[in-house]
Formats: structure tokens, C-alpha cells, sequence
């Protein structure tokens, strides 16, 4: 499911356009963090906004250079949230928004580099699920339906 919006989102917005969408949703759907006291967000939401619409042109340019791998994508995800624990760059484990800027600033060379080598209509060499036509999603087996035999 997740795989045909994000194929739809692109053929109507291009990889870029869609990448801004989903990562500006995807900060929306993380405010109440923001509102929460005690939680490690204890920094600005505009910073945590560019940070995530970053992420999401990498998330992006991994799904679409794996044909539409949600388990790459995923992973990716649980790497930088692993990474956030471990490595002391949020504010409130330091207690300074200095190592989170640069985590900040090296998620948006990282996309930009990405949108300069790839393009920002399909953020892959490859073509992009976007590209491909939807019952190419045929990967997944689908049960039998109602008076039919397997």
C-alpha cells in the first residue's frame, strides 16, 4: 500500500516534489514529541523539519534505486534512528544544538548530492517505481478470493 501512494505521489509530483510532501508529513506526524516534555526533541521544529524533508529525499532515492524496496527504505530508518541513540548529537543528551546542526546540515548535502547526480524527476538512475506500470506490483501473493481454489 505504501509502495503504490508513494508511486502515485511521484507520478503526480516528480521523486522531489514528492519527497517534500512525505517529508513534511512525516514532521507533522512528530509534533506531539515536540510537545511532549522530557522528550529528546527539545530542539527547534523548523530544524527538525529540514532534517526530514532531507531524510526523506534519501528515503526516496533508496526506494526508487531499489525498485520500490520497503525493507531497504525501513532500514535505512532504523540506521539513523540507531545512530541518534548511540552517538551523542541530540540536544538533550550534550546539551547543545551543535552536533545536531551538523547531523543537519550533512542530511542535506547528502540530498542535494543526491538530486544533482540523479535528477530531481526520478532521484535514480534507474526508472523509478513511479515509472513502472502498477501491476508490476505483482511480487506479492495474494489469497484466493471467495469460491476460488489456490
Amino acid at each position: 500500500m505504501a509502495r503504490l501512494r508513494a508511486a502515485r505521489l511521484q507520478t503526480r509530483h516528480g521523486a522531489l516534489g514528492a519527497s517534500v510532501v512525505i517529508g513534511v508529513v512525516w514532521a507533522l506526524w512528530h509534533i506531539p514529541k515536540f510537545l511532549t516534555a522530557g522528550s529528546a526533541q527539545d530542539y527547534s521544529f523548523w530544524l527538525y523539519l529540514v532534517d526530514t524533508v532531507a531524510k526523506a529525499v534519501l528515503f526516496t532515492w533508496v526506494f526508487n534505486s531499489t525498485a520500490g524496496s520497503l525493507l531497504m527504505v525501513t532500514l535505512l530508518h532504523a540506521s539513523l534512528n540507531t545512530s541518534a541513540v548511540f552517538l551523542p548529537i541530540l540536544p538533550a543528551a550534550v546539551g547543545d544544538v551543535g552536533p545536531t546542526m551538523i547531523s543537519v546540515v550533512l542530511h542535506c548535502a547528502a540530498a542535494v548530492a543526491v538530486v544533482l547526480a540523479t535528477g530531481p524527476a526520478r532521484l535514480s538512475r534507474t526508472s523509478s517505481p513511479a515509472d513502472q506500470p502498477q501491476d508490476s506490483v505483482k511480487n506479492v501473493p495474494r489469497p484466493p478470493g471467495p469460491g476460488q481454489t489456490g
